[in-house]
């Protein structure tokens, strides 16, 4: 009997040994009650037998019965992990390991519990690791994780105090710190770190962990102290500790530590670039060219071009030229390539050869930059003042032409375009600078005092005495208010307004003694050369300059001044070549007038017109005259016109723009919209004609080229080039050639129609006096049809004298007139079908009948009120010619044009004008009525 429970339970093995085919039907839980010896020796079967999901089902119900059973404990545990269970294994290990607290059971738990991501396993097992070995720091620091992790930083802190005892407290202390650190307790981890380093003074971890605590809470003293205190135990290697210190250091204005912790890294070869920085920022204002060293080995180290840039303005503000001419020579080309892409270090590099007086290569310099940083008010400003100190007029005006917006917009701008307007002498364009600035900063006496020369010379006499008197009325206090450098200045301004509204004895006993015994200043000389000029004493004028001639260059206007009153030209003329912005506006015209240069004179009275003297009918004419050549223009026209047997309406528009100083292009679209008058006179109606021209021209000492494309679009599409140039040989005689192929003509009504021309004239026009003129124009052509093929051939000669009838009305002319032409068909050529349609009934289809008829010519006619046709006109203004002629073709005829043109809105011109006539040259009778509107702008 004693044998039966042992074969009960082998008969529950048994099937299991036999059928090892189906584990999960042999896995379930057993339902026997639980018994130690019959489970003993069925997990030992079971496991024997490789059914190790019916193992663990029987070591899960032992557990379950008897808990606390170590060994069955341990059996679920190794059985859990065989059958992929690690939840159940790991839970298993945990009991297991705080029954018995065995080594193997924790390192199970430390081996399963990271796998399974739970905190609460590693935890503990975490726990027992600190309390076996309390001076890992590594063990501690992965406790701090798990506590972190876990939310729950007071239970880990309150652990980690019960670890603090004998060698291993410094590791227990820094796990603390850090702990509080992450949890946010930084009074915790401040405390934590003072009592670690209490014991380690010197460690630099510790040091900067602390440092970096109280910097978040604002205690910038606090945490310079803490390094302070500890600077004598820390080496110069301890380069975060060094960095941290001097920039605290810096941040707290304590200059000294500062400077010893940048002097460690710099001896050191440890710092960073931001080192560099603040350690230039911190010893800028004591010692300049120290910083300037620290900001040339930011460049040289770093590659940084502010370091160079700075480097370079500290010199200079240092005066100190000959470092930063070194600086600038040891720079290598492939630096060089880099520094030039910076607008900065071409301004600081301008500045220095300004300083020494190089001026072109500042300009350059200058240049470059404005045109890397185009918006930069200070370059802008630089420029000005060097284009200023050059007297370079026209680069002056381009600049500030160009810019005139962003000088508008910032006040720095102010002073220098109202002083440039003022050099070039557009006066109109300085007065609103200086009115601004004056309304900005009101006790500016020189400005004051500039803005009322301004106001007089433009006339605005009672305005300019008013400025003065205010100046001259409180001049002490103005006087005592002005900065050293412009008290002189502004005295030697006051002293002017003196010597113009004092006697001559008076004046000139002041002007002696602002002048004094010595030698005299440029300023004091230049006061009473302008005071002894303005009253003829030229001799006296002139002594005073050959006595300082050797020390003092003498100013334009002065030189000037001297020539007219001796007539010396040869003078006048270098001056008007050399230094034509620096003279008075009245001097300079006068000297272009006695000279006869005349291209100067209506330059300079159109600048006058402008700037001095709107009201002033000759200026006006010359401005007109010049604006109207070469400014820019666009023109509307409509015209009614008929053409011996021919009506057609034309409909045009065409204009001009600059292209630089003397090249220009022209532009012109016009249709033409034609209609027989006779039915006869054509077989059909003709089409449209369409013509689009685009010239180009360049201007040069003596000639004026123009070069052309045009295409015309009728009864069929046709492209020609245009070449011509009007050579002026000298003041008298003019040459003129031109070149065209198929161009429209309209020689005769049937090449108007369908006819083109390929076209070589030349010409001259002379005018020995004044009063006289010659023209003279051959012309050889060969006309084409539209399409193709050939019309035949023309030559044609035109020679024309003129009179004027009255010297004071250059208007007023009497022409006579000569013409012939002679023209040969091409008979041999059949016309096309296109032109042979057009051919009335009853004549010959040959090219006979689109030629003009041979003619001579004689004619005389009288022209008034006649100007260039580019030219605007002040007023409104009646034109006209008449005339009479006869031709051995069509008998007598006659000429008769009459004109009404002027101004709308000012820069612009409208135009009313009737034609009409006979003439052989014309082909029959002619008439025209068109209107066309002109804008200058």
């Amino acid at each position: 009997m004693k044998h039966l429970p042992a074969a009960w339970l082998l008969t529950l093995a048994v099937p299991a040994l036999a059928a090892p085919a189906a584990p999960d039907i042999q896995a379930g839980i057993p339902q026997a009650a639980f018994d130690d010896t019959r489970y003993l020796l069925g997990f030992d079967v079971y496991v024997a037998g490789g059914n190790l999901r019916a193992a663990w089902q029987v070591a899960r119900k032992a557990v379950a019965n008897r808990p606390g059973d170590t060994a069955w404990l341990k059996r679920y545990a190794q059985v859990s992990e065989w059958v992929g269970e690690p939840a159940a294994a790991l839970a298993a290990w945990l009991s297991l390991a705080r029954l018995n607290g065995t080594d193997e059971s924790w390192n199970a738990v430390g081996r399963l519990a990271p796998m399974l991501l739970d905190d609460d396993a590693l935890l503990a097992y975490q726990q027992r690791l600190a309390r076996q070995r309390p001076g890992d720091l590594p063990a501690l620091l992965k406790l701090v994780d798990t506590y972190e992790r876990l939310g729950r930083p007071e239970d880990g802190l309150q652990f980690l105090k019960t670890l603090e005892s004998g060698t291993a407290r410094a590791a227990v202390l820094d796990a603390q710190a850090l702990l509080a650190e992450r949890s946010g307790q930084d009074d915790t981890a401040i405390r934590t770190l003072s009592r670690l380093l209490a014991l380690t003074p010197g460690h630099e971890n510790r040091l900067l962990r602390r440092a970096a605590l109280l910097y978040r809470r604002g205690d910038l003293a606090g945490a310079q102290a803490g390094l302070a205190a500890a600077e004598a135990h820390l080496p110069p290697t301890a380069t975060g500790y060094w960095q941290t210190y001097a920039e605290l250091s810096r941040l707290l204005n304590r200059t000294e530590p500062a400077e010893r912790a940048y002097r460690v890294l710099m001896t050191q070869e440890s710092y960073r670039e931001a080192d560099l920085w603040n350690y230039a920022a911190l010893v800028q204002d004591q010692d300049t060219l120290a910083a300037a060293v620290l900001q040339e080995r930011l460049f040289r180290r770093f590659g940084r071009s502010n370091g160079a840039i700075n480097a370079l303005s500290l010199w200079q503000s240092a005066k100190a030229w000959t470092a930063a001419e070194q600086f600038l020579a040891s720079l290598t080309p492939a630096e060089q390539a880099v520094l030039v892409r910076e607008a900065g270090f071409l301004e600081q590099r301008a500045r220095l050869h300004q300083e020494r007086g190089r001026l072109p290569e500042a300009r350059r310099d200058y240049a470059a930059a404005l045109a890397l940083a185009p918006d930069s008010v200070r370059l802008t400003q630089a420029l000005a003042w060097l284009l200023l100190e050059q007297q370079d007029a026209a680069a002056l005006q381009g600049l500030l032409t160009v810019r005139d917006g962003l000088a508008r917009r910032n006040e720095a701008l102010w002073p220098v375009w109202a002083a440039g307007w003022q050099r070039l002498d557009r006066l109109a364009q300085a007065q609103p600078f200086q009115t601004a600035w004056l309304q900005r900063h009101p006790d500016d006496a020189l400005a004051a005092l500039a803005l009322a020369d301004t106001l007089d010379a433009r006339g605005h006499t009672a305005q300019a005495r008013q400025w003065r008197a205010r100046i001259q009325g409180n001049a002490t206090a103005h006087l005592d208010a002005e900065r050293p450098d412009r008290r002189r200045q502004l005295e030697d301004s006051l002293l002017a307004l003196t010597l113009a509204q004092s006697p001559p004895g008076p004046a000139r006993q002041r002007l002696q003694q602002r002048l004094g015994n010595g030698r005299p200043d440029a300023v004091g000389r230049d006061l009473m050369l302008g005071w002894l000029l303005s009253r003829d004493a030229a001799d006296a004028a002139g002594l005073l300059a050959a006595r300082s001639a050797d020390t003092l260059p003498l100013p334009g206007w002065a030189a000037l001044g001297f020539a007219l009153a001796a007539e010396d030209r040869p003078t006048m003329n270098r001056l008007l070549n050399d230094r034509l912005d620096a003279l008075p506006i009245y001097d300079r015209l006068e000297a272009a007038d006695r000279l006869g240069r005349e291209a100067l004179a209506v330059d300079l009275a159109f600048r006058t017109l402008e700037e001095r003297a709107p009201d002033d009918d000759e200026l006006h004419n010359r401005y007109n005259r010049l604006g109207g050549r070469h400014g820019p223009r666009v023109t509307l026209g409509l015209s009614d016109a008929r053409q011996d047997t021919l009506d057609y309406t034309t409909r045009y528009a065409d204009g001009q723009m600059p292209l630089g100083d003397r090249r220009h292009l022209a532009w012109r679209l016009e249709q033409e919209s034609p209609a027989l008058a006779d039915p006869a006179a054509l077989a059909r109606a003709p089409a449209d004609r369409r013509l689009a021209q685009l010239t180009l021209e360049k201007r040069t000492a003596r000639s004026v080229w123009q070069a052309g494309l045009h295409q015309t679009d009728a009864l069929d599409t046709a492209t020609g080039l245009s070449l011509a140039q009007d050579y002026r040989v000298d003041s008298r005689l003019r040459l003129r050639w031109a070149w065209d192929t198929q161009r429209p003509t309209a020689d005769s009504v049937g090449l108007r129609v369908a006819g083109l021309a390929d076209h070589l004239g030349t010409g001259l026009h002379w005018t020995p006096d004044g009063r006289h003129h010659l023209n003279l124009a051959l012309d050889t052509l060969r006309y084409q049809a539209q399409g193709g093929g050939t019309l035949g051939d023309g030559r044609t000669l035109l020679l024309e004298a003129g009179h004027r009838l009255f010297a004071a009305q250059p208007d007023q002319v009497l022409k006579w007139q000569v013409g012939l032409g002679r023209f040969t068909a091409d008979t041999a050529r059949p016309l096309s079908p296109a032109l042979t349609a057009l051919v009335p009934a009853g004549i010959a289809a040959d090219s006979r009948f689109f030629l003009p008829q041979d003619y001579r010519q004689l004619a005389i006619a009288w022209a008034f009120g006649q100007i260039p046709d580019e030219l605007p006109v002040r007023g409104w203004r009646l034109s006209g010619e008449t005339g009479l002629n006869h031709s051995d073709t069509g008998g007598n005829g006659y000429r008769l044009q009459l004109g009404l043109h002027g101004p709308v809105l000012g820069r612009d011109r409208l135009r009313l004008q009737l034609e009409a006539g006979r003439s052989g040259r014309t082909q029959g009778d002619n008439r025209a009525l068109s209107l066309d509107y002109r804008l200058y702008y």
